[in-house]
């Protein structure tokens, strides 16, 4: 990713799943610029959680699927990361029953 001073740079895709619509997007961003995308998207199947991480230095990388019970439909994902980078994700995920509160960690 090329850096520009004093606006903003060219938008970059993050998602490159063509399975089906992303939404629900959120981002945090620690002290020394370093990022976390999370987001939920269709399969055609069901809805999953994915992320992406930025790194200053090297820009973004691979989209990943960080939610892998295939319980069911998981939604409204939510996402913190520390001043060392660290990231907790959570989202809510039905099992055809009930809804529960899922999370996932990244060091």
């Amino acid at each position: 990713m090329e850096a520009k001073t004093g606006g903003w740079a060219v938008a970059e895709l993050i998602e490159v799943d063509s399975a089906g619509d992303a939404s629900n997007s959120q981002v945090a961003v620690d002290p020394r610029g370093n990022a976390v995308a999370v987001w939920q998207q269709s399969d055609g199947g069901r809805t999953n959680i994915l992320a992406n991480r930025f790194a200053s230095a090297e820009g973004w990388g691979i989209a990943e699927l960080i939610e892998t019970a295939d319980a069911g439909d998981a939604s409204d994902p939510r996402v913190t990361v520390d001043s060392n980078g660290r990231s907790i994700a959570v989202w809510l995920q039905s099992d055809g029953t009930r809804v529960s509160v899922w999370s996932s960690r990244f060091e």
